[in-house]
């Protein structure tokens, strides 16, 4: 018979491993609005391929918010290093820190960790609805 392993079992009792990770805050969060979204699309270009070539665990979107439909950039993941966090102050500097709702961080972080299923890197390609059209 063969001896039984020493210590807890991590496959009973208790959370999965994601849903543990589900509920842990975000090291890092960081959102900047801009005036309008031509605005924040370079500084997003810029933040997305900084983040693609350097080794790091974070995710960057860009989106609309409200009524206005205000343009922000948001980059939340692990605590990247002293250099990358620099980096990303740099290029999202001439837009307004803001701090989004704590819904909006929980969504980010709940699709994060469905797009994490997919792959090391998902895009989604852009989508740009005329106006008046459902």
């Amino acid at each position: 018979m063969p001896e039984r392993q020493r210590g807890r079992d991590p496959n009973k009792g208790g959370k999965k491993r994601d849903e543990r990770r589900e509920q842990e805050p975000t090291a890092y969060h960081k959102a900047v609005k801009y005036p309008s979204a031509d605005a924040s699309e370079q500084p997003y270009d810029t933040v997305r391929d900084t983040v693609l070539q350097t080794e790091c665990n974070l995710s960057v979107i860009r989106l609309l918010l409200g009524v206005q439909q205000e343009a922000h950039v948001a980059v939340w993941g692990d605590t990247p290093a002293d250099s990358l966090r620099r980096r990303i102050d740099e290029i999202l500097v001439r837009g307004e820190a803001v701090e989004l709702p704590a819904e909006i961080w929980e969504y980010l972080k709940h699709r994060r960790m469905e797009m994490s299923q997919l792959g090391e890197w998902v895009e989604r390609p852009r989508v740009r609805r005329r106006r008046g059209l459902n």
